[in-house]
């Protein structure tokens, strides 16, 4: 199961010079939770742990938790509806357009 997990991972980081590396896998209420870390090229260990559950024939991440306890998706669900409340559905469409266009290096536009 970490496999494919760590296969994602190792591409991600090795152009970077670090490291990544699974340190264990433990059951948990909603699938199992994937220890592993990312090894900054200066030797400094970042912990990151993916909550992973089966679909159907192959693992999905429903969750990443940065230094074992930070949840990604709680941290967006609360930056989206911060975003929400002050500035609309419209508001968040250009929130996530800005993002994507910060990631891609593109200009998205709304549908």
């Amino acid at each position: 199961m970490t496999k494919g997990c760590s296969s994602l991972t190792i591409k991600a980081v090795a152009l970077a010079g670090q490291k990544f590396e699974v340190t264990s896998e433990q059951p948990a209420p909603a699938g199992v939770i994937v220890k592993s870390q990312i090894v900054k090229a200066n030797g400094e260990p970042v912990k990151i742990d993916y909550l992973m559950h089966r679909s159907d024939d192959s693992w999905l991440i429903s969750d990443i938790y940065l230094d074992g306890a930070i949840s990604e998706v709680a941290t967006r669900r609360s930056e989206f509806a911060a975003i929400l409340k002050t500035e609309g559905i419209d508001g968040l469409i250009a929130a996530l357009n800005r993002k994507a266009d910060l990631l891609t290096g593109t200009t998205a536009s709304a549908l």
